[in-house]
């Protein structure tokens, strides 16, 4: 019984000297490692910022808004809502673009480009790469440069606008109940 109750308090000992030597490391070690852990953070930041002014070229998906339809034309389906752009540009720049997402969305006047689209026998009309390079490269903001559109072609259909009348027939169902208004004091 001697031995095992020995055996625990040997144990006690070393486990106490080790737990004294712990709280010593953190008293003096502990201050240089948190100094450590803040400077590594700063200079990770430091060298973040850095690398970002370099400049980088990557691929950017851009809104795309359809106006102005050519006329006798109505635009059907659900069209093309992002169209992707290869753009050059300071890394800060690019990462506000690719990451943050507030795009201001580019413009196609199809009015403006009706003769020069290619349209089959089904109304399905394709905007080819070179005239969308050619529509969306001066819509890009300054601070980043066109280089070319990713995405290959777009594909639109329309239909025929007609004029019809036809018969409208309300069906509407109401009833009155009396009201009652107290103009004066309770």
């Amino acid at each position: 019984m001697r031995g095992l109750r020995g055996r625990l308090e040997v144990l006690y000992r070393l486990v106490a000297r080790q737990g004294r030597r712990l709280a010593g490391w953190g008293r003096h070690r502990g201050w240089r490692t948190g100094r450590f852990i803040v400077f590594v953070a700063i200079a990770t930041v430091l060298w973040y910022l850095h690398k970002l002014n370099h400049e980088y070229t990557t691929n950017v998906e851009f809104p795309v808004v359809f106006q102005n339809h050519p006329p006798g034309k109505l635009l059907v389906g659900d069209p093309v809502r992002q169209v992707g752009l290869r753009v050059r540009g300071p890394g800060y720049v690019l990462l506000w673009y690719r990451h943050i997402g507030i795009l201001t969305p580019l413009h196609i006047n199809l009015r403006d480009m009706w003769r020069m689209l290619a349209i089959d026998a089904s109304g399905r009309a394709v905007i080819d790469r070179q005239q969308l390079e050619g529509l969306l490269s001066g819509q890009l903001s300054s601070d980043i440069a066109f280089e070319g559109v990713v995405s290959d072609s777009l594909h639109l259909r329309f239909s025929e606008l007609m004029r019809a009348r036809r018969p409208v027939q309300a069906q509407v169902r109401f009833s009155i109940a009396e009201q009652c208004v107290q103009l004066g004091p309770v």
